[in-house]
């Protein structure tokens, strides 16, 4: 779904397999809009901006919770 958005994606694992809620986490502010995309299209997900609590090099982070289907 998101690779149908005009995105590149790559995979990995989460440090948790326990997430109740799809997370997508943007790291800049001219990401929101995309990352709000991403939520969109898969339909679940909270859309927040990095705290520092999450590494990543992308510019957008997907946890997959538990909600998704």
């Amino acid at each position: 779904k998101i690779i149908a958005l005009g995105f590149t994606a790559t995979t990995g694992n989460a440090d948790k397999d326990d997430y109740s809620k799809t997370l997508i986490i943007y790291k800049d502010d001219d990401k929101e809009d995309a990352a709000e995309a991403i939520a969109d299209k898969l339909g679940v997900g909270r859309v927040q901006q990095n705290d520092g609590d999450y590494d990543f090099d992308s510019d957008i982070l997907v946890i997959i919770g538990l909600d998704f289907e």
